[in-house]
């Protein structure tokens, strides 16, 4: 595929390795016609973060945002023209972008409901996509993502960007050479510290904010605080949780330990933990 190769290096360069931009001798390397035209969609946390990647990375340019709080779309174009004096194109639908011919590549940085059904549309318009974990908000939609990529032959890159570090990479050397034997099993384990919000009643959508376009795939309801900036992973309809959070990053790394054969069963002892943790809630509201 001519020009694969080039973007792979770029966008991999500015975003894949641990999220940690190119050398700044890189961008001698890199002519002003070899830089990738990149789009970020979903502006708070993870997104905004990629925003100051792409700004510290030579070889790519950030041409096109969007996110449907106004707010949050405002905020960021003004960091980027202050950053670079252009102000990029600013849209609340992420199907203006993949019109856009001169997007190269499409950063997804949303609610987890929303992964798939924007990388695949993105792929099948001809761009690269880096996808923020977990690459899926269920399985069957995985399954579609990795056949249209290869349908497309496009390049998606994943948020997992621990693989990428030194020090995994000496890992996979340690176990590749035997020393501690046939591996037949890893176990992941993360530990969060949260806050329980109260509940509150629904109330209007907030001025500037397209909430009917954010549910999107997800069921409708009226809109609540709680289920919204800063708190939507915890509930199934949009995110996944902490499995779903950082919780990916240590089973990659679980799985990344297996050989190819492996694994033949998951998720086991966390499927029999959550009826146990369901039926022990039960029990404590009706006591």
């Amino acid at each position: 595929m001519k020009g694969l190769s080039r973007r792979h290096f770029i966008l991999g360069s500015a975003l894949g390795t641990g999220g940690v931009c190119p050398r700044p001798s890189y961008a001698r390397t890199v002519s002003a016609n070899d830089r990738v035209s990149v789009a970020v969609v979903g502006l708070r946390g993870m997104g905004r973060g990629h925003v100051d990647r792409l700004l510290g990375a030579p070889g790519a340019r950030c041409v096109a945002l969007c996110d449907i709080d106004q707010s949050m779309l405002d905020r960021e174009q003004e960091r980027v023209f202050q950053a670079t004096g252009k102000r990029p194109r600013g849209v609340k639908d992420f199907r203006q972008i993949l019109d856009d011919a001169s997007v190269d590549a499409v950063i997804v940085a949303t609610p987890h409901h929303w992964h798939v059904h924007m990388a695949v549309p993105a792929l099948r318009a001809g761009k690269d996509v880096y996808l923020e974990k977990p690459g899926s908000h269920v399985f069957r939609e995985g399954r579609l993502l990795v056949e249209v990529a290869k349908e497309t032959n496009r390049i998606v890159q994943h948020g997992t960007q621990m693989r990428s570090s030194q020090v995994t990479a000496r890992a996979r050397e340690v176990l590749d050479s035997g020393v501690i034997g046939e591996i037949k099993m890893a176990k992941a384990w993360n530990f969060q510290q949260h806050r329980h919000r109260q509940s509150v009643p629904d109330a209007p959508e907030p001025p500037g904010v397209d909430y009917d376009f954010w549910l999107g795939p997800a069921p409708k309801r009226p809109f609540n605080p709680n289920r919204f900036h800063g708190n939507w992973n915890w509930y199934c309809d949009y995110g996944n949780g902490d499995i779903g959070g950082d919780g990916v990053h240590d089973l990659d790394l679980a799985h990344f330990g297996l050989s190819p054969e492996t694994p033949t069963r998951c998720g086991s002892r966390l499927m029999e933990a959550a009826s146990i943790w369901k039926a022990s809630s039960a029990s404590s509201r009706t006591t």
